[in-house]
């Protein structure tokens, strides 16, 4: 319920981080990280997540609130870039990719903004590397193709 309090803020009050991500991006990354939301085999958190962000969006369409569903746009697109990079399916997840019909906008995007980030592995006390992604279930995988066909309903 904070982070849905924290969604209903209005933008110019959450602002970007120093990085220059939008911080509703990090603020939901980060407490989907720390409620461990993306391991779980059930959750309705993603979905009650996905209805702010799409309630926010079309408000900011349907008013003509160019700053604010600009503000949406990039911190939905941020988010997906996190979770891209952070994410992998878990074992026994089945995953289905599918095409858009939209020219490569959205993974030109989303490589700009991870390559511009430091590499997530980690050196382990072996020496050996660490991926460092999470092991992602299926409502967590299914987030992600939500906020994909977000942003491809807005510029389509």
């Amino acid at each position: 319920d904070s982070l849905l309090k924290v969604l209903a803020m209005p933008t110019g009050e959450i602002g970007f981080s120093p990085d220059g991500i939008p911080g509703i991006a990090v603020v939901t990354f980060a407490s989907l990280a720390e409620w461990k939301a993306f391991e779980a085999e059930r959750t309705h958190t993603f979905d009650r997540i996905m209805s702010a962000y799409a309630r926010a969006v079309e408000k900011a369409n349907s008013e003509d609130d160019d700053a604010t569903l600009a503000y949406w746009l990039a911190s939905n697109a941020s988010l997906l870039a996190i979770l891209h990079s952070t994410l992998r399916a878990a074992s026994g997840s089945s995953t289905r990719r599918r095409s858009s019909g939209l020219p490569s906008m959205f993974s030109r995007f989303r490589e700009g903004l991870t390559s511009s980030r430091k590499s997530s592995e980690e050196e382990v006390e072996d020496g050996s590397k660490a991926s460092g992604k999470i092991e992602a279930r299926y409502p967590a995988l299914l987030f992600k193709q939500q906020l994909t066909a977000l942003l491809e309903h807005v510029y389509t």
